[in-house]
């Protein structure tokens, strides 16, 4: 079972030019993954899920777009 962090999937799912950028729909997005089930999954918080149901997709799927997000926010700060 293949390991993936946060940082992987969100820059291997998303258009990645200096920063993550998100280019891509929630659907691609949880298709994708779930063409990759099962495997495992580090979150931000460093713990480690197995996703082996779409509950635990889902949340993968949040945690992506919630890093994303706060990347972006976090991009443009510091640009102001």
């Amino acid at each position: 079972m293949k390991t993936y962090t946060i940082e992987e999937l969100a820059s291997r799912y998303c258009r990645v030019h200096r920063d993550l950028l998100p280019y891509v729909t929630w659907r691609q997005l949880y298709s994708s993954l779930a063409e990759l089930m099962p495997f495992k999954y580090v979150d931000s918080k460093r713990e480690i899920i197995e996703v082996c149901s779409t509950a635990d997709l889902n949340k993968v799927v949040r945690d992506i777009i919630y890093f994303i997000r706060l990347r972006k926010s976090q991009i443009r700060s510091r640009k102001s």
